[in-house]
């Protein structure tokens, strides 16, 4: 998809017997895959290995005693191998994502421009990066 003679993404799947319905791969992510594949680098697409639970319930909140004036994600499993396995645990809180609070929704302020899903972050990672999580 091109606007202005830049591209916008790449629409990747169709649905049989349906119009204007599919899904796209974002530009940033093109560019990172690019990139990384001129540099030499592995050319998958990271993932954190977890599984998450918002924090918008003020009960929840409450009983894993996050302070009300902090936002976040709640921890609810670790993917055994995956890079947080040892270092995160079932049960925390994650509040930042390499520099970017995480809002009680699970969504991060990305690019400035954007409020988006927590791990739309990775698409300017690769496999070996680091991200500092708070």
């Amino acid at each position: 998809m091109f606007r202005d003679d830049k591209i916008a993404g790449i629409a990747f799947q169709k649905i049989s017997g349906a119009d204007n319905i599919g899904e796209m791969v974002p530009a940033p992510l093109i560019k990172t895959f690019l990139k990384g594949v001129a540099e030499g680098r592995s050319p998958q697409i990271p993932g954190f290995g977890i599984a998450t639970q918002n924090l918008e319930n003020p009960q929840l909140r409450k009983q894993i005693k996050l302070p009300p004036d902090t936002s976040g994600i709640l921890l609810n499993a670790v993917e055994y191998g995956s890079a947080a396995w040892g270092v995160l645990k079932p049960r925390d809180a994650i509040l930042e994502i390499d520099g970017l609070p995480i809002a009680n929704n699970g969504t991060v302020q990305y690019r400035d421009r954007y409020r988006t899903r927590y791990d739309a972050v990775l698409t300017n990672s690769y496999i070996d990066a680091t991200l500092e999580v708070t």
